[in-house]
């Protein structure tokens, strides 16, 4: 089966330096490249070769100019493509100068193997390849935190921030993240809530468990404060070792407020209900009872409105009464 070959696009190197490369990479499977020479880097830039698939570049970096054209070559086509640099005889000073620039490895043919530039080839494209992996996810964590509602942060073992969202930075009265970057919470939230959030986190050091959907009262050195829903994890290296602890949290101000209201107007609606001497009673469609006052409940003999709830009146009373209410309530379901 036909494959397509892998372009090498050269550059600088003269006509027996290409037949060494070629001799390197593999004497006998060469023809799985295709080799793309170029007098020089401006050569290069000016021809479009968008359309091939390109494996890497080769440089003869001691052209005089070899700096400079590996700093070029990332602004320009290869950008994508891993950058070899050719040297006849390796020179650690220039070696070292070319990677600072962009370069990621060098063939000498006189001192390796064969083969060896095949395989330097293959392992410069997949350090690549896990680069720009390792860019895309941070890519994808930067647009996050800049752009959630929610707070979200990294913690060292010791509470200092390591990442955070705009919105924690905001939070905190500070214009962006950098503001925050190695601060605590005691630099920015009231003492108490501070020295909460820290034992909650030395806890999860510790244990391992993580802390999940706890409701706090959260207040600020400024003196504003809020209800959070917040969520407390453990944060660990690639060896799995705990190294500190992330979470996020979710404003609840606004939901708290309104169950603090019903609160308040259920506890007066009892307190209205309570103090009728009229027995007051709500059953659902089983005849279960929801709602008793203080008279209704002594009427059937409890102790308290709370004894009654969730209860029927066969509970309370005789078989004769208990059929007469059901009698009675079903009479007011049935009626229009």
């Amino acid at each position: 089966m036909n494959t397509t070959p892998k372009v090498i696009v050269t550059i600088g190197l003269a006509a027996p330096q290409i037949k060494a490369l070629k001799e390197n990479i593999h004497p006998d499977g060469i023809e799985t490249y295709k080799i793309i020479s170029e007098p020089d880097s401006a050569s290069a830039r000016t021809r479009s070769l968008a359309h091939l698939t390109i494996e890497c570049v080769i440089l003869d970096i001691n052209l005089p100019n070899a700096i400079k054209a590996i700093q070029q070559l990332h602004l320009d086509y290869y950008t994508d493509f891993p950058i070899l640099g050719w040297m006849e005889t390796f020179d650690q000073e220039l070696y070292l100068e070319c990677v600072r620039s962009g370069m990621q490895d060098a063939i000498v043919p006189n001192s390796q193997i064969t083969g060896t530039a095949h395989s330097k080839i293959a392992a410069c494209r997949a350090r690549l390849s896990c680069q720009h992996d390792e860019s895309t996810d941070r890519n994808y964590l930067n647009q996050l935190l800049e752009k959630t509602s929610d707070t979200i942060y990294f913690k060292d073992a010791d509470g200092r921030f390591l990442r955070g969202s705009q919105s924690l930075a905001q939070l905190f009265g500070c214009q962006s993240e950098k503001e925050v970057l190695g601060k605590t919470d005691f630099d920015f939230q009231a003492e108490g809530h501070a020295r909460a959030a820290y034992q909650d986190e030395q806890s999860i050091m510790r244990s391992g468990q993580d802390i999940l959907g706890k409701i706090e009262h959260q207040m600020l050195q400024n003196g504003s404060e809020s209800w959070i829903n917040t969520s407390r994890l453990i944060l660990r290296n690639e060896r799995g070792e705990a190294i500190g602890t992330m979470g996020i949290s979710r404003d609840v101000s606004e939901l708290h407020r309104s169950k603090q209201t019903l609160a308040h107007e259920r506890e007066f609606l009892n307190t209205i209900i309570n103090s009728i001497q009229d027995g007051i009673f709500v059953k659902d469609a089983d005849s279960r009872y929801l709602l008793s006052n203080e008279s209704h409940a002594r009427s059937i003999g409890a102790n308290s409105p709370q004894e009654v709830i969730g209860k029927f009146t066969s509970d309370f009373l005789s078989d004769n009464y208990t059929q007469a209410a059901i009698d009675q309530d079903n009479e007011i379901l049935n009626s229009d």
